[in-house]
């Protein structure tokens, strides 16, 4: 799928490539519609390119399309938010040096995805790339804050490069990086939380 340009489009809305449940009966308080949708999935796209002008990709918005193998990010999205690719099982690639912020579980269970070498975010939620179990390089270059278990079980990872900037590494951060050897930490000030490494 070709999203076609020169559409004024700003963002990929929540749940947009997946289909989902509404649930009228769904005990919230929040008057927010998203609360009520439950994700279930997209079995048939294969690739996405998204067109230059989309800044953030919303939450769910490619939840669980198990198909999906390919995706082209413009220059201009620098926000993909929480779940957006949950366990898109079968998704090997996507450009990711323009994001900024990746929110928790963005990538989760993404577990062929290979293309992940250099990821210009400076903050990385929790669980974000955890079980990625093909990626074997991450250059964290503008790297702040890597949430808890951000690559956790990412057990073909064996290089890691931080630059100056990081500041706290979350408890398993890189847990289970069996593959990990070496890795050098900018400075001493780094915050390693528990069973970081």
């Amino acid at each position: 799928m070709v999203i076609p340009e020169d559409e004024g489009i700003l963002y990929i809305e929540s749940f947009a490539f997946s289909h989902y449940i509404l649930e009228n009966d769904k005990d919230t308080d929040s008057d927010d519609l998203d609360d009520k949708k439950t994700p279930i999935g997209n079995h048939t796209i294969t690739s996405v390119v998204i067109p230059e002008g989309v800044e953030e990709i919303r939450k769910y918005a490619f939840y669980n399309c198990t198909a999906l193998r390919k995706v082209t990010l413009p220059s201009s999205t620098t926000k993909i938010m929480e779940y957006a690719f949950y366990t898109n099982k079968s998704l090997e690639e996507i450009n990711l040096e323009d994001v900024v912020v990746i929110g928790a579980k963005a990538f989760y269970d993404c577990e062929r995805l290979l293309e992940a070498n250099t990821l210009n975010a400076n903050t990385i939620g929790e669980y974000a790339f955890t079980n990625c179990k093909y990626i074997q390089s991450v250059d964290l270059r503008e790297l702040k804050r890597a949430g808890e278990s951000a690559f956790a079980n990412c057990t073909a990872l064996s290089n890691v490069s931080f630059e100056k900037g990081v500041e706290l590494i979350a408890p398993r951060a890189f847990y289970n990086c069996s593959a990990l050897k070496n890795f050098t930490l900018p400075s001493s000030d780094v915050e390693l939380d528990d069973f970081a490494f």
